[in-house]
């Protein structure tokens, strides 16, 4: 989360009391020299009825101009225990723990979970749940966690759901675990006591949406954290950048309507061939009502795309 992003969520960077995002008083400063030498640049020019400069800015000063700044701190919470959400009855699914440890193994080989400021976990409780799914939806995964074995998990997964939603046990809690972590983390970024953050988390959550367990997906963390961060810290405006393999639906449909979020998502298409194969995940796919021109889709219509490709579209839309 940056300002507030999302991750595998969020605000757009945290406020002051009128709304507006906080700016350290020295990136403050720089914009207003920069706009007031271009004021003076364009009164020069225009003094005795010559015609007017041509401006050339380059929007990645200020950028440079603040490397240097002195930065709040970044924020990271996890949780061991979620590794323990797994496949019961197909330990070579590709949603794995496996993708959660070795994330963790990494960023402690660099040494940036030191560099961090560690949050505590928790489990989010059904009233945090509720802000983004329906009480049919969360008794379901009760339902399903709560059989005494295996093979009963397994034949209600696969008969009313589908292949890509396993459960165990832990599911449940591992879920609750992990959309507590992107509340707090979100809420902390917002507050201010944090500059960024991440979450490691599982189960993964973009695909859950008010009604339906979906692609490896339980609770929407994204999603709930933004409610959160609407209904109860005073948020107005949230952006969210899912840059993910699969196109996030769930949060998408979530948010379809409402102007307060900016659902920008980056994903693999092809034309809807690609899962989940949804006419919704295109690019004229914009939001409606009052939330027209609040969803971006970006739909990667070929593969082997490269890391230019990918920069081109973030500095473009």
């Amino acid at each position: 989360m940056e300002g507030k992003r999302g991750s595998p969520g969020g605000a757009r960077g945290a406020r002051g009391s009128a709304g507006k995002p906080r700016i350290s008083p020295r990136i403050a400063a720089m914009k207003a020299a920069k706009r007031e030498e271009m004021k003076r640049a364009a009164s020069t020019s225009s003094a005795g009825g010559a015609s007017p400069a041509v401006l050339v800015s380059d929007p990645f000063q200020i950028a440079r101009d603040a490397k240097d700044v002195l930065r709040g701190e970044t924020g990271v919470v996890y949780d061991e225990e979620m590794l323990k959400h797994a496949n019961p009855w197909d330990p070579d699914h590709i949603e794995s723990p496996r993708r959660l440890e070795r994330s963790l193994e990494r960023c402690r080989e660099l040494g940036l979970l030191d560099r961090c400021r560690r949050l505590p976990t928790r489990l989010a409780q059904d009233a945090e749940l509720l802000l983004a799914h329906s009480r049919a939806h969360l008794d379901a995964i009760q339902e399903i966690v709560a059989l005494p074995t295996t093979q009963e998990k397994k034949d209600r997964c696969l008969r009313r759901l589908d292949d890509s939603v396993f459960m165990n046990e832990h599911s449940l809690r591992c879920a609750r675990m992990g959309t507590a972590a992107a509340v707090d983390l979100a809420s902390a970024v917002y507050r201010g006591e944090l500059q960024n953050g991440m979450a490691l988390v599982r189960p993964p959550g973009h695909h859950a949406s008010r009604d339906e367990i979906l692609g490896f997906c339980l609770t929407n963390h994204v999603a709930i954290a933004a409610r959160h961060l609407l209904s109860k810290e005073g948020a107005s405006r949230i952006m969210v950048v899912d840059f993910d393999v699969h196109h996030g639906q769930a949060t998408q449909r979530e948010f379809y309507d409402d102007p307060s979020l900016l659902y920008v998502s980056i994903h693999r298409h092809e034309h809807g061939r690609y899962w989940p194969h949804l006419r919704e995940s295109d690019y004229d796919c914009v939001g409606s009502g009052s939330g027209a021109g609040f969803n971006v889709n970006v739909p990667i219509n070929e593969t082997g795309l490269q890391n230019s490709d990918y920069l081109s579209i973030f500095h473009q839309v």
